[in-house]
This record gives C-alpha cells, sequence and structure tokens, in this order.
C-alpha cells in the first residue's frame, strides 16, 4: 500500500518540479530521528510523513522541524501547524461489512490491525456499526487482532478456524492480512468463497491476482498522494489553509472472494 502511494506522490513532485528523498523508518524511532535530521541538514522545502503515530516525541525532540511545512499521510495528530490526508477508515469498513450482510450473510468475523492505530480502531468501528444498524450481533471470538502484515493474517485466521463455531464471512482490515488469511484457509482445506467469503482494504494491486481475487475496499492511493503534496506546497508558498483534515472516501471493489450465503435446505 504505502509504495503504491509513494509512487503517486513521486510522481506528483516530479511533474511540479520537485525531488523526493526518500526514508523508510519501519516504525523506529531512532531511525526516524536519524532521517528527519538528515533531511533537515539537507534544507528540505518540506516534509511528507506517513504513520506518525506514536511518534510524536520524536517530533518533539526537533525545535528546527516546527518551522518546516509538513503534512502527515494516513495516520497521525492534526494540528494548526500540521496538514493530514487521511482515507475514511470507519466509512470503509461499514461498506465491506454491509457487502457481507447483502450475499446474506450474518455470521461475520473481523481480523482487525493494532488497536493502538486509529485506522484500525476505525474500521472495526464501521464493521460492528453495519452489524448493529442490520441487528446482528458482535461476537467477540470473530474478531481477532492482527498487524497489518501477511503473517498476523495467517495467524488470526488459524485461530479463527480453530474455533468450535466459524463465521460465514470475514471483513479483513488490510489486503497484505487477507493475503495471509487466504494462504492459511486454503493450507486448512477450506475454500473461498464457498466455505468463507473475504473482503479485504487498500485494494493494493496484488490484491487482483489472488486466487480467487479479492474483494477490497478501495483507497485512492493516487489521490492521497496528489493531494499530500498539493498542499505541502500551498504550505511551502506561504498560502492560508483552512481546513487541517481532508478525508478521501474509499469505495468497494467486488471480485471472487465473495458469495452468497447458500441457502439453508
Amino acid at each position: 500500500f504505502f509504495a503504491e502511494v509513494v509512487r503517486g506522490v513521486e510522481r506528483y513532485c516530479f511533474e511540479q518540479g520537485y525531488n523526493l528523498m526518500l526514508g523508510n523508518t519501519e516504525g523506529q524511532a531512532e531511525t526516524a530521528l536519524s532521517y528527519l535530521k538528515m533531511m533537515l541538514r539537507k534544507r528540505v522545502d518540506g516534509l511528507l510523513i506517513m504513520c506518525s503515530e506514536g511518534q510524536q516525541e520524536v517530533f518533539n525532540q526537533l525545535d528546527w522541524l516546527k518551522s518546516l511545512p509538513v503534512v502527515v499521510m494516513d495516520w497521525g495528530l492534526v494540528s494548526a501547524d500540521v496538514d493530514l490526508i487521511a482515507d475514511n477508515s470507519f466509512h470503509g469498513g461499514y461498506l465491506a461489512t454491509r457487502h457481507l450482510i447483502e450475499l446474506g450473510h450474518s455470521a461475520i468475523g473481523c481480523i482487525t490491525g493494532p488497536q493502538n492505530r486509529a485506522p484500525a480502531n476505525q474500521r472495526q468501528a464501521g464493521f460492528e456499526k453495519a452489524l448493529l444498524e442490520s441487528g446482528l450481533t458482535v461476537n467477540p471470538q470473530w474478531i481477532q487482532e492482527g498487524d497489518f502484515d501477511c503473517a498476523s493474517g495467517f495467524a488470526a485466521m488459524e485461530r479463527l478456524l480453530a474455533l468450535p463455531t466459524r463465521p460465514t464471512a470475514l471483513f479483513v482490515c488490510n489486503d497484505m492480512m487477507a493475503m495471509g488469511a487466504i494462504s492459511a484457509a486454503h493450507q486448512a482445506g477450506i475454500v473461498i468463497p464457498r466455505d468463507i467469503s473475504i473482503v479485504g482494504y487498500d485494494n493494493v494491486a496484488l490484491a487482483q491476482y489472488l486466487s480467487p481475487p479479492l474483494t477490497t475496499i478501495n483507497q485512492p492511493k493516487e489521490e492521497l498522494g496528489r493531494l499530500a503534496v498539493t498542499r505541502l506546497l500551498a504550505r511551502i508558498n506561504g498560502e492560508e489553509v483552512e481546513n487541517h483534515l481532508i478525508t478521501v472516501d474509499p469505495d468497494l471493489v467486488i471480485r471472487q472472494s465473495c458469495a452468497p450465503l447458500p441457502a439453508q435446505s
């Protein structure tokens, strides 16, 4: 997902006459601090930061950073000095779950992202709203936490398959975990979507090439990148901005990983 967003950012920067310096922190505070110091030494014009949640203490160590135009993408805190570009994760979780309900499923589970990440909580909240709105029960056993990577999706699916009663459909809060979940199901002899329907989130490029191709919530990655660069250039140019939070609405991409619930004989 992030690689696809960064490609859009780089393309739009180039079109506007700017070069992109890229640093991957892998969520490590020390790495983030090192990259920020290096970029400040290079006197960059502005910073685009992705996934800044939990790293506010890093930014607080650099007083110099406060005078630099900053736009945060995807996760982070919005303030008067920083703009946040994010997708509407609550709506995305709701859309995914509504699709499964409309296919006739009532036993629906969820593989969430880390509970300390806002998008994970928002996607789960959208999932729960769709269930409750339809008069369905949220089964705590069918909600398993992952870490937004393939391995955690695999492990979460194994836990679900070990339960005495399984859900017939599953909302997985990103495509990477969905890939892991599909692999675990396949190894257990579970056929998708005959035995369980799955909806992912992000619509990464690989999703359409899975077997079966993955139904997923599309984040408009090109638009996220374009909006972030446009807003950062506005800050660099000293333009006044009023709305510091810009939300992009996701949409549902229907493929072959979901099927209607078979009629009970």
